[in-house]
């Protein structure tokens, strides 16, 4: 990376947390509305290792609040995306590319163990599981993403224990499944309390283009800021 794409953030945060950003490994599992965002941010921040996990192609419905979303991007693989956007702000950036499902046969690919930090931006709720069993077994820290859509209030999103959350569905689905796997404790989430704001349509989730960024930026706001303490 140029030494001017450092300064601002150097000016900021001291030249110590940015070497610190510079070696860190951070692993970003789900490339859409969220996790889009909260890749954009790690990889101005400087983070020197990223990993870029998704599957999915860029679909004309995600237009409206993905940062990968473009009509010139439809069709494209995520992950293929997303890394020619982190080249093109860091030339240096190691980039680990993973463009599969998360499930019990694809875990191990993740190398789970090898990364400084997860952020799960997944909506998979059996891969959000695993990952969060496998970063907790591997002592790896993980910050989760909840439900962003139906929402319409940006200032509700809090980072909290899973369990403090409340009007998240998909927070409340998470719970109990991590209850079975015997995870009552230590799971950290960004979710927002707001409740959904109208009714799901066809089985449609309502979303809007400033909630999932909102959620992406305070995620790497809070990875950044575990990295450089």
């Amino acid at each position: 990376m140029s030494e001017e794409l450092y300064q601002r953030t150097q000016a900021l945060v001291g030249e110590e947390a940015v070497e610190k950003l510079k070696n860190a490994k951070v692993l970003v599992c789900g490339l859409g509305g969220v996790g889009g965002y909260c890749l954009e941010a790690l990889a101005r921040a400087g983070i020197g290792t990223l990993g870029l996990c998704d599957m999915d192609r860029v679909d004309p419905t995600n237009c409206n609040r993905q940062i990968l979303a473009l009509q010139s991007t439809i069709g494209r693989l995520k992950a293929d995306v997303a890394e020619d956007r982190v080249r093109d702000i860091d030339p240096a950036a190691h980039i680990r590319k993973f463009a599969f499902r998360i499930g019990a046969d694809t875990l191990a690919d993740l190398d789970v163990a090898s990364w400084d930090y997860i952020a799960d931006c997944i909506d998979d709720v059996a891969a959000k599981v695993l990952l969060i069993m496998a970063a907790r077994g591997a002592g790896v820290p993980i910050l989760c993403a909840m439900g962003t859509g139906n929402k319409l209030d940006a200032s509700a999103f809090k980072v909290c224990n899973i369990q403090k959350t409340e009007q998240d569905r998909l927070a409340k689905v998470m719970r109990k499944r991590l209850k079975e796997e015997g995870i009552v404790e230590g799971v950290t989430v960004v979710y927002s309390p707001e409740p959904p704001v109208t009714d799901i349509v066809n089985g449609v989730i309502p979303s809007i283009s400033y909630m999932p960024a909102t959620a992406g930026l305070r995620m790497a706001g809070e990875i950044i800021q575990d990295l450089i303490k």
